[in-house]
């Protein structure tokens, strides 16, 4: 029984470029690799999967920064409205009591 390779993210990203760039055919990469083509597909469909993932994070990360932004400025204003409430309870309690 033949030992099965393995092969990093780095090397089979390699691989799947030089089917994908037409540099070689399916056949020719799995001859050279010594790859069995329904490895090489799943490795292609993995690809492309993850890619509307990756695509998908940078979208997100854009929305996550404006949220932040927005939780930002809705605590700075909490803050104000606090200090507006607290300064008009002590400028209440000193007119009370001045009467």
């Amino acid at each position: 029984m033949k030992k099965q390779k393995r092969y990093t993210g780095e090397k089979k990203v390699r691989i799947l470029r030089e089917l994908l760039e037409n540099k070689y055919t399916a056949t020719e990469i799995c001859e050279n690799y010594q790859i069995a083509p329904s490895t090489l597909y799943k490795w292609k469909n993995s690809l492309f999967a993850n890619a509307v993932k990756s695509f998908n994070a940078k979208e997100n990360k854009s929305k996550s920064k404006k949220i932040e932004n927005y939780k930002n400025k809705l605590q700075a204003k909490d803050n104000i409205i606090a200090e507006l409430v607290t300064e008009n309870i002590k400028l209440k309690k000193n007119f009370i009591g001045g009467i």
